[in-house]
């Protein structure tokens, strides 16, 4: 059994892979992200930039390379997620991502502006800290 200790901080739970479609809506990539965090880690969700690049996710590590090739995370509440302009049906952007490679990853350098389709991972967080039990 554990105990849970809730607050304001988000925690790092691990990294979660899912698979980007070309015909995937950025509002429906956004939804699989947190489905792919929810089932692989329970509880969880898709971090979001903002919280990467303003260091708020706790005890966040190097992502095992053998994963994915590319991190990406939801697109919250601005535009930073937007690539490069492009248009198929619902889609008018392509994402920005970051190589499991370029750990720690900085916002100013993503290292890749075209994504549209492929394995990808994403960082799954939760904002309470399990506890082992006593």
């Amino acid at each position: 059994q554990s105990r849970f200790q809730y607050n304001n901080n988000v925690y790092f739970r691990g990294y979660a892979v899912w698979t980007q479609k070309l015909t995937m809506s950025q509002s429906t990539e956004d939804s699989t992200m947190n489905s792919a965090c929810s089932s692989q880690y329970p509880g969880s969700r898709a971090a979001t930039y903002k919280e990467l690049f303003d260091g708020d996710i706790k005890g966040l590590v190097a992502p095992d390379q053998s994963l994915s090739r590319y991190l990406i995370l939801p697109s919250g509440n601005d535009d930073f997620w937007k690539g490069s302009a492009y248009s198929n049906q619902d889609r008018k952007f392509r994402r920005k991502g970051w190589k499991y490679s370029s750990f720690p990853w900085t916002k100013d350098q993503p290292d890749h502006v075209n994504l549209l389709s492929g394995q990808r991972g994403t960082i799954a967080v939760n904002s309470f800290e399990i506890f082992d039990s006593l």
